[in-house]
C-alpha cells in the first residue's frame, strides 16, 4: 500500500518529521509515501507566514528518498491550494519543480475558510456545500496541471449540521459534471480517509459510498488512497477498509504517482 497524502513539518499545519512519517510507514508494511506539503498561499490568517522553500524542501526529499532506499519507497509531492487570486503563482510554482505528484485543492473559498467555522455563516447546508463544488470545478477550469482532486468533500469536514454528509443523491449533478471533466482530462479523485474520522470540534461526516459508485460507473479509473495525516498515528488511517469499499465498488486498482505518472497498484 501506498500513503499518497502526508504533511509533515514543512507544513504550516504540521510538527511531523518526515523521518517520523517514514518510520510509521515501514512499521505497517507500506510500500511507500508521497509526502505532499502545502502551497496555500495568501491563506487567511497567515498571510505573514512565509511559504515553503521549494528548493530546499525538493532537496530534503532527495536525501529522504536515499536514507529510505530499500526500505520505503518516497515520492516527491505537493497540495496546491486553489484561491483565484493566486492562480498565476500556483503555476508557476508548479511548472518550476520536478514533482512526481500534484494534488489541487480547494481550503478557501471568497477568502473564507471552512476549518474555522465562519464560511458556513448565512448560507443553508446545501447553499454551502454547492458553492464549494462549484468552487471545485473553477479550480480544475483554470489550474490544470494537476493529478487529482484533493477531498472533494471537503466541506462536509466542518460542517456545522447534525448530518454534515455530503450524500450524492443531494448533489448528483454538480459531482457527475466534476467527475466527467475529470475523467475526460486524466484525472482523478482520492478518498481522504482524514474526512471521516471524529475531530475534537466537529463529528465525522459519514462516507456516501454512492459518490465513488458514481464516479467508478461513468469511467472513472484513476483513484487513490490518502490519509491527510499531520501526526504518524494517522497515517494509513482505515486504509484496508477503504480497500474493500473500491473493491466492492468495482474497483481493481488504486494508483501512486511516479513523475507524474499514474501507476496502478492491484487491489488484492
Amino acid at each position: 500500500m501506498y500513503d499518497i497524502h502526508i504533511h509533515t513539518a514543512y507544513s504550516v499545519d504540521s510538527d511531523m518529521s518526515a523521518d517520523a512519517a517514514c518510520l510509521k510507514a515501514i512499521q505497517l508494511g507500506f510500500k511507500g509515501i508521497t509526502v505532499t506539503d502545502h502551497l496555500d498561499i495568501d491563506y487567511p490568517g497567515f498571510e505573514n507566514i512565509p511559504d515553503i522553500d521549494f528548493h530546499e524542501y525538493m532537496k530534503s526529499l532527495t536525501s529522504l528518498k536515499q536514507k529510505y532506499q530499500g526500505k520505503l519507497t518516497i515520492f516527491k509531492g505537493i497540495e496546491i491550494g486553489y484561491q483565484p487570486h493566486v492562480l498565476k503563482q500556483n503555476i508557476k510554482i508548479a511548472e518550476s519543480h520536478e514533482f512526481d505528484f500534484i494534488i489541487s485543492s480547494v481550503h478557501v473559498i471568497d477568502k473564507k475558510d471552512p476549518y474555522n467555522g465562519n464560511y458556513y455563516e448565512s448560507m443553508t447546508q446545501r447553499e454551502a456545500y454547492s458553492t464549494a463544488l462549484s468552487e471545485c470545478l473553477t479550480s480544475m477550469e483554470e489550474f490544470t496541471d494537476y493529478d487529482i482532486i484533493g477531498h472533494y468533500d471537503y466541506i462536509a469536514r466542518y460542517g456545522p449540521y447534525e448530518d454534515n454528509s455530503l450524500y450524492y443523491k443531494d448533489f448528483s449533478d454538480q459531482l457527475d459534471f466534476i467527475f466527467k471533466e475529470l475523467i475526460s482530462n486524466g484525472k482523478g479523485i482520492e478518498i481522504n480517509t482524514s474526512t471521516y474520522k471524529d475531530k475534537p470540534a466537529s463529528k465525522a461526516p459519514l462516507f456516501d459510498v454512492e459518490v465513488i459508485k458514481a464516479y467508478r460507473r461513468l469511467g472513472g479509473e484513476i483513484i487513490t488512497i490518502g490519509s491527510d495525516a499531520h501526526t504518524p498515528d494517522f497515517i494509513g488511517y482505515r486504509f484496508d477498509y477503504y480497500r474493500q469499499v473500491l473493491k466492492d465498488c468495482g474497483f481493481k486498482y488504486t494508483a501512486h504517482f511516479d513523475n507524474r505518472k499514474p501507476v496502478f497498484d492491484k487491489l488484492d
